[in-house]
């Protein structure tokens, strides 16, 4: 067997496995994320809507108007960044990897590329950070209102705001926590 070969079958045999693993966790997490919204009296179909889904979040948690600010801000902070690339033609770093932070970090990362930005930059920067601030305060209020509404711990918004997605389908599944009020 050549050395070529068998480095081929070695990867493939590592990265099947993988790609199987990261599908089913996927899949399972997406059941759970619907069974979540289902809980909330929300339609499902509202998950694959970007910014209606934390809109209807927001309902759910009898917060719609953080609902909107976030999902107002989700569309705008990756928008307003593609524009300034476009504008000042600057090149974005490796740190860009979009899934980096998880879901809200997003921000955060396309922050980190006008670190080495040209100065005429610094405007459009502080920007980005302050529309980061208010995507993640409307996150924190929409998942505070959860929390009242399904009746648990304060301490569900660390995972909340770590993976929202994750936590909607623990929750989901879960058949402890239930809509209280």
């Amino acid at each position: 067997m050549s050395a070529d070969h068998l480095a081929s079958t070695l990867i493939l045999l590592f990265f099947i496995p993988v790609v199987i693993s990261v599908l089913g966790l996927g899949i399972v997490v997406l059941i759970g994320d619907i069974k979540f919204y289902r809980k909330c009296g929300v339609s499902p179909w509202w998950l694959i809507c970007p910014f209606m889904n934390f809109f209807m979040l927001g309902k759910a948690a009898r917060r719609p108007a953080f609902g909107a600010s976030a999902g107002a801000t989700s569309v705008f902070i990756p928008a307003l960044h593609l524009i300034l690339k476009r504008m000042y033609g600057f090149q974005t770093s490796a740190r860009s990897f979009p899934f980096a932070l998880g879901e809200n970090g997003l921000w955060l990362i396309q922050v980190l590329d006008y670190l080495n930005a040209p100065q005429k930059l610094i405007l459009p920067a502080v920007i980005v950070i302050l529309a980061g601030i208010v995507y993640d305060l409307s996150l924190f209020f929409i998942f505070w209102g959860l929390c009242r509404r399904f009746a648990v711990k304060k301490t569900w918004l660390i995972l909340w705001m770590l993976s929202p997605s994750l936590t909607e389908a623990i929750w989901g599944y879960s058949k402890s926590i239930r809509l209280e009020n």
